[in-house]
């Protein structure tokens, strides 16, 4: 018997808009070929960086989305205050770039 798991990324503001939340720190990207992307980091990784870092997915415009890897000292970085710039996934023959930085309200 073969079981086959399907994982699907969920950003902290829920699937339709990766890009907002409390429990998160948002960042919209550079704009590239006319559009922009979001992402939600989670406090809790920022708090508690997984190990291995990890990898986010951008929200979805102009028909794709992008994935964002952040390395646990970048999430450690981003919560002591201090600006990460990360480059996208290479997507549709383009990238962005994310300045990500510890929101205030958090």
């Amino acid at each position: 018997m073969t079981v086959t798991l399907l994982l699907i990324p969920v950003g902290c503001g829920g699937s339709s808009n990766p890009g907002s939340g409390s429990n998160c720190t948002p960042s919209t990207s550079s704009s590239v070929q006319g559009h922009t992307h979001s992402i939600c980091v989670p406090i809790a990784d920022l708090m508690n960086p997984p190990a291995g870092g990890n990898t986010y997915r951008t929200s979805t415009d102009a028909g794709h989305a992008h994935d964002v890897a952040l390395t646990a000292d970048e999430l450690s970085a981003i919560h002591s205050g201090m600006i990460v710039m990360v480059e996208t996934s290479n997507v549709g023959n383009h990238t962005h770039t994310f300045t990500i930085s510890m929101n205030p309200s958090t």
